[in-house]
């Protein structure tokens, strides 16, 4: 009787053992499973809401990007800056984590060279197609800058100004959607900053109130029935750039700038 009972007993710890063991492979399992969720989702963009609230309802300054992260998305907008050039240009973005202003450690660098007729450019606010084609859809999803008086940032450059030339005048534009204006891309005009801004070899603050842009030459051109003045509740797109016109008769161009520290005030 005593051996039946030490072989039962037996029996019902194997049992429990193999019970237990396969609970350790079931939960190791499942450790391994949230693990690998857990390293993909890291791999995902952080995407869980556009700042439309925020730049409509928030509160203070906006920051767009200051480059700490070192890439080219901005952690604020939710959006990657996006290179654009026109006519004969050639344009190289990337972060520079050897340049930063306002005791930053990074800022983004532009590398362009444009012939006459050409432009350069970076732009917030995603696909310039795309933006237009949501917009026109749902106005609503257009970025509302209204509550802000101006935009700032800091800037430098790589030349000096000299008697036979200076650096190419920044351009700040803001694309704002317009149901009521005609031009062959679409229902949007485009504005610049009227006042001359040039990039120095020392890091410099910019601030450009919105009250100082105006319509640019390409929308004086192209647009038909367009606004003296910015809509900040409807824009697309916000872009920095340099362009060496036509009409300048200027030969070759080109520079190296940084930006940092770009924020709706």
């Amino acid at each position: 009787m005593e051996e039946l009972e030490r072989l039962r007993e037996e029996k019902t710890r194997l049992e429990l053992e193999k019970q237990l063991q396969a609970e350790r492979k079931s939960l190791e399992a499942e450790r391994h499973q949230y693990e690998s969720e857990k390293q993909k989702l890291a791999y995902i963009p952080d995407k869980v809401k556009k700042p439309n609230t925020e730049l409509k309802l928030g509160q203070g300054p906006f920051l767009i990007d200051d480059f700490e992260d070192n890439d080219l998305w901005s952690p604020y907008w939710n959006e990657k800056w996006l290179e654009w050039t026109g006519g004969p240009a050639k344009l190289s973005v990337s972060i520079d984590a050897n340049q930063g202003a306002n005791r930053s450690s990074s800022s983004i660098k532009m590398e362009y060279k444009l012939q006459q007729g050409g432009a350069a450019t970076i732009r917030m606010g995603g696909p310039f197609k795309a933006r237009l084609k949501e917009v026109e859809l749902d106005n609503t999803l257009a970025y509302d800058l209204s509550r802000f008086k101006k935009i700032s940032f800091y800037m430098k450059g790589s030349k000096d100004s000299t008697f036979f030339g200076k650096p190419r005048r920044i351009l700040v534009t803001v694309f704002c959607y317009d149901d009521q204006v005609k031009n062959r891309k679409g229902k949007f005009s485009a504005y610049i900053n009227k006042t001359v801004i040039r990039p120095d070899k020392e890091w410099i603050k910019v601030e450009i109130p919105f009250d100082d842009f105006v319509p640019s030459s390409w929308t004086k051109y192209h647009v038909v029935g367009y606004a003296a003045k910015p809509d900040l509740h409807k824009v697309l797109i916000l872009a920095f750039g340099f362009s060496n016109p036509k009409k300048d008769k200027a030969m070759t161009v080109s520079n190296t700038v940084w930006l940092d520290e770009i924020v709706l005030e």
